[in-house]
């Protein structure tokens, strides 16, 4: 017996940021002893990135200058 949903089918869309803060992101992504060799950051900034406030990823991008 084949039973059909009532539900519309899922529509996904890609999430616009509000942040003012540009990823440090540069299509590089390759990660080595647990950081990316494209943008300098850590496998957890990378994670925490989308939920972060402005002021952490201010924080995470001022630590990249000692990265790469």
């Amino acid at each position: 017996m084949l039973i059909h949903s009532l539900q519309p089918p899922v529509q996904v869309a890609p999430v616009k940021s509000i942040s003012n803060i540009i990823s440090p992101c540069v299509k590089i992504c390759k990660v080595e002893n647990d950081t990316c060799i494209g943008c300098g950051r850590t496998t957890h900034e990378i994670a925490e990135w989308f939920k972060a406030s402005d002021k952490r990823k201010r924080e995470i991008i001022e630590g990249l200058q000692d990265r790469v």
